[in-house]
């Protein structure tokens, strides 16, 4: 009976010591996590990779080659690449994601529902609402199933799903689900709560920093995205208000050097320019967005990318040195951050045929687009670059009264965003109706234009 009872002691103290030593690597392994976050958000992604790596041998040696970090490694692995503009393989990576986690968290698991809705989120970001939605939804039965679609699960899911939306055209709808979830994140964007005590007591604690930023933050994207919805619409007057109240409120509560500030400048511009502001408020400024975002982040970020972009696309009008000094430091940049995987070089050659027509120098225009979304292996078969240098095919051939040409590109643009957007998208419609009004005005295929017109 003794020894029985001194190998009992034994085996319980030689299990304690396990299962320390297993909590530590486990804490380290979250640590690691946390590094690689913090370097995506400085927009480090190539720090994040090679630390990403590294975080997949360490855990594969330690947990084996299926463990509870591998569909975790998977999403990084994805929302990292897309972030450095690598968009080939995409699909693959997340679907290994759902299928490990499919098989380390069974199906009707808390966990296997976020990795789906993560996997949706993802989607939403490279632009293929499509798979966004799709991902989504099975998210939300997941997530039912097991009776975890509430409170903050339901309130993430809503806005997930609101941005899917506003990709596929469905704004009036998105505007409904951001606003019902509205309420539940002001609430918690305080620094004290109040809670309700096991003895029934009304008390209250005061919110740790780092949870305190976390929640500031999703309330400052919802309301970006509310107001980003509101101009994706045409709702000028609502998106202006909700802009400036947004900015006022982020500056005040994470800072003009925020992520979250950067991106409601730069929404709000996009919005101003795409409903035909030719100049640009002082304050909104590429140039000065640009700067707070150098401020506390790299300019290699993906915020920056858009940054750039968009301020060399304004720069075009003007040409000479402004454009070509941004244009070289742009470039600069893009060499120094990104590998010959990246799209973002196809990106700027993009905005570059834009310069050229804008310049009446249209030689050979034809034949270097064609090459560019033909022979770029970076460049996948259904991705919105694709079709906007098609677009601009479009508008040269139109220029030329090549209209055989002009048809088909406006067919491919259709193929395109159906593949990303789903056929019933509004935003498909309205490339049908391009097609048809192209119809109308260049040809006399009257009858196709009054099938499209009836749909």
């Amino acid at each position: 009976m003794k020894r029985t009872l001194l190998f009992l002691i034994f085996f319980l103290f030689i299990s304690n010591l396990q299962a320390q030593k297993q909590n530590k690597t486990l804490a380290k392994f979250d640590k690691t996590l946390e590094t690689i976050e913090a370097s995506y958000e400085q927009g480090n992604y190539a720090k994040a990779l090679k630390a990403l790596d590294k975080f997949k041998v360490a855990t594969e040696k330690k947990l084996g080659a299926t463990n509870q970090y591998t569909p975790t490694y998977y999403l990084y692995q994805a929302k990292l690449k897309l972030a450095a503009g690598v968009v080939i393989g995409l699909e693959s990576i997340l679907d290994n994601a759902i299928q490990s986690s499919t098989n380390i968290n069974k199906e009707n698991n808390l966990n296997h529902g976020l990795v789906l809705l993560q996997v949706g989120e993802i989607y939403n970001q490279n632009g293929n609402y499509r798979l966004a939605k799709e991902n989504i939804f099975v998210a939300k039965t997941t997530l039912e199933s097991g009776q975890f679609f509430k409170d903050g699960v339901k309130a993430r899911w809503e806005l997930a799903r609101a941005e899917s939306q506003t990709g596929q055209g469905f704004f009036r709808e998105a505007i409904e689900l951001i606003k019902q979830n509205e309420l539940y994140y002001i609430k918690r964007a305080v620094k004290q709560e109040s809670f309700v005590d096991d003895k029934g007591n009304l008390t209250s604690k005061k919110l740790l920093p780092k949870e305190l930023l976390q929640r500031n933050n999703e309330y400052a994207k919802l309301l970006t995205q509310l107001a980003e919805t509101y101009g994706r619409q045409g709702s000028l007057k609502s998106a202006d208000s909700v802009f400036a109240y947004a900015a006022n409120w982020i500056e005040k509560n994470l800072g003009r050097t925020s992520l979250a500030y950067v991106k409601n400048q730069l929404y709000n511009a996009e919005i101003l320019v795409e409903n035909g502001n030719e100049e640009l408020p002082r304050d909104l400024s590429y140039i000065r967005v640009l700067g707070f975002l150098k401020a506390s982040h790299q300019p290699s970020h993906v915020l920056g990318i858009r940054l750039y972009e968009d301020y060399l696309k304004q720069l075009i009008e003007v040409g000479g040195a402004p454009y070509f000094n941004l244009k070289a430091e742009y470039e600069k940049m893009i060499g120094s951050n990104y590998n010959k995987e990246s799209i973002y070089k196809v990106r700027l050659k993009a905005v570059e045929f834009d310069s050229k027509l804008d310049r009446d120098k249209t030689r050979n225009l034809e034949n270097d687009a064609n090459a560019l979304i033909s022979q770029t292996a970076s460049l996948p078969k259904d991705n919105i670059t694709r079709a906007e240098v098609i677009d601009f095919l479009t508008t040269l051939a139109i220029i030329k009264k090549n209209y055989a040409n002009a048809e088909s590109y406006l067919k491919s643009i259709i193929t395109i965003k159906t593949n990303l957007y789903g056929e019933d998208a509004p935003e498909v419609h309205l490339s049908k109706l391009r097609l048809a009004n192209f119809y109308v005005t260049y040809t006399n295929k009257i009858t196709d234009a009054a099938k499209i017109y009836e749909e």
